[in-house]
């Protein structure tokens, strides 16, 4: 069962939204709301047990990023991989990269080679090279043709620099804001390119 807050006449759903002043702030569970993870994961492993996959993909798919790699890393490899196939796409790709490098792993090696290459590419450099790292070198080439040219050749620079070096720790991914602009825009400018997906 989910518990969420909302202002009086507002659905309790995480997805309400209140307009203030002609801007809309959407009305989410307040943090400070804890979330039971291991009962999530008793669910969400009766559900899987019981095949009732909308039913799992309708339980997670109003959680945080952070809530459902939580709830991961509480299922068992086989359970968890059924769980993360029927989560919204843009939702699995995000969790993905919250999860262990093991259940990383355990995920890529359930997958088909297109579902891994689409994961792979939208993976942020700094995460990539730390799961790329961990993987035996076989593998690792293997995973690393899957790239695209581009998305190759940043995990293969990141790759080149010495183990335990800031080098593998970086992302090339940045944002340049120009001297004179005010400090609402260099935000704005910020706040938008971390919305724009890679590429």
């Amino acid at each position: 069962m989910h518990c969420f807050i909302a202002p009086a006449g507002l659905s309790a759903s995480p997805r309400a939204a209140l307009r203030v002043r002609g801007v809309t702030i959407p009305v989410g569970m307040p943090e400070d709301v804890a979330i039971d993870t291991r009962a999530l994961a008793d669910q969400v492993r009766d559900l899987v047990g019981a095949r009732q996959l909308a039913a799992v993909r309708k339980l997670l798919a109003d959680l945080t990023v952070h809530d459902v790699a939580e709830v991961f890393r509480h299922l068992d490899h086989d359970v968890e991989a059924v769980a993360f196939r029927v989560l919204p796409r843009e939702l699995a790709l995000q969790v993905f990269e919250y999860l262990d490098v093991d259940d990383q792993e355990a995920l890529i090696r359930g997958m088909a080679e297109s579902e891994v290459a689409e994961v792979l590419n939208e993976m942020s450099p700094d995460d990539r090279t730390a799961l790329l790292e961990e993987l035996p070198g076989a593998v690792t080439k293997r995973l690393l043709n899957l790239l695209d040219e581009r998305e190759r050749r940043v995990a293969t620079q990141l790759l080149g620099y010495p183990e335990e070096s800031i080098g593998r720790l970086m992302t090339p991914d940045y944002v340049a804001v120009k001297p004179h602009w005010t400090v609402a825009r260099a935000w704005s400018t910020c706040g938008s390119t971390a919305r724009t997906p890679r590429r």
